[in-house]
């Protein structure tokens, strides 16, 4: 019920934690504060590592609601709110929750609706690893439905210029439990050009998606303002910092989270991101991930270059004006998009084109994106990155 033994990993001292210390184990990060690098950003800091070591029954109770927690949320449907109520009736894993389910006195079937039930129901298919030829099966049969739907009346040439990527682990070649596809067409530049095509190229896609039958099935269309809305915020955060724009792993394309019923029969999760072309190269390193390796690249941005990278673009800092980009409508209406595109910064702060580079050039790839950021351009197989 407290105390334990701190050890500092640099100096190898060990002395007795305090009486009243409540518990935890771990490495703590000590030493000066951080520093304000070039470009008015905060760096790590220094300093040694303290090792925590404790016995403690309340901590170890939270570890294993955490690890709990974790493992019931990786069924689609199930959220924070059904997992706690969960735990607190003693269900603590999908496995528990299959055996508790399938028995008429099991206590889950007055915490789950009917939706999630059936997502139990199938939670071996959700669980399981997605094959080579399922997530082959999925790209043809969306790029089959985007071709149907005819954005361009009878134009055969224009209606089959379509891409489908498959994204995520998929395409950094890592084992995946479900399949991401990005989306495009090199017509279809901003994002008012996209106005409804995903609600229809859904809807093309037949009974292959499951509808009703899940609570995972989640549109959501229509946000992209707000994406431009936050790179215009030049205000402060909660700490009195000054914002730094939109920024993170999320982002604001139309997208479906869903359930994909393969011809075989099995449930597949898959995510469907409807991009416009003006931000596809960044959309495809956003979504390819991997996730930390994104966090490392997008902190790069800010400290080194005093630039905002997102899955939607690429912005300065100091005025939040577009990076070398076809400007979207969001841009141009905030005035953040300029003619020509504003020049990258170089590592002094200075305005700054890489070599090939001028005003007249757009990013048109994912290795335009690198070459702006000034670093080495990584394959997708190659930006794996442990969290």
């Amino acid at each position: 019920e407290g105390g334990g033994v701190l050890t500092h990993v640099r100096s190898g001292k060990v002395r007795s934690a305090p009486a009243d210390f409540d518990g935890g184990f771990g490495s703590i990060a000590t030493g000066p504060p951080p520093k304000k690098t070039r470009h008015g950003h905060e760096d790590g800091g220094g300093g040694g590592m303290v090792t925590v070591t404790v016995a403690s029954g309340a901590l170890v109770g939270k570890i294993d609601e955490a690890g709990a927690m974790r493992d019931l949320r990786r069924l689609p449907s199930i959220g924070e709110i059904t997992a706690k109520a969960l735990i607190e009736a003693g269900v603590k894993s999908v496995h528990e929750l299959k055996l508790d389910h399938s028995s008429p006195r099991g206590v889950s079937r007055s915490i789950l609706t009917e939706k999630q039930s059936r997502c139990v129901a199938i939670s071996d298919d959700l669980l399981s690893e997605v094959i080579a030829s399922e997530v082959e099966e999925m790209r043809a049969r969306l790029l089959a439905a985007a071709r149907s739907i005819r954005v361009f009346g009878d134009d055969d040439d224009k209606n089959s210029a379509w891409e489908v990527v498959n994204v995520g682990g998929g395409r950094r070649s890592d084992a995946s439990h479900d399949a991401d596809f990005v989306v495009s067409h090199p017509l279809l530049v901003r994002n008012s050009d996209m106005d409804g095509v995903l609600t229809r190229l859904i809807g093309a896609m037949g009974d292959s998606i499951l509808r009703e039958d899940t609570d995972f099935h989640m549109l959501s269309i229509g946000r992209l303002k707000e994406y431009w809305r936050g790179v215009k915020d030049t205000g402060k955060n909660k700490k009195g910092d000054p914002k730094h724009g939109f920024q993170g792993n999320n982002d604001c394309y139309d997208k479906l989270y869903g359930i994909y019923r393969t011809a075989n029969g099995a449930h597949r999760r898959v995510d469907v991101v409807l991009v416009p072309r003006c931000m596809l190269p960044f959309a495809l390193i956003g979504w390819t991930g991997s996730k930390q390796y994104n966090r490392f690249l997008r902190r790069f941005a800010i400290d080194e270059r005093g630039l905002i990278l997102t899955s939607h673009g690429l912005h300065r800092t100091r005025d939040r004006r577009t990076v070398g980009q076809t400007p979207d409508d969001g841009s141009l209406e905030l005035g953040l998009a300029p003619e020509p595109p504003a020049p990258s910064i170089d590592a002094n702060g200075a305005d700054w084109w890489p070599p090939g580079w001028d005003a007249g050039r757009r990013i048109e790839r994912e290795r335009d994106v690198f070459e702006l950021l000034g670093v080495p351009y990584k394959e997708p197989w190659e930006r794996d990155c442990p969290s």
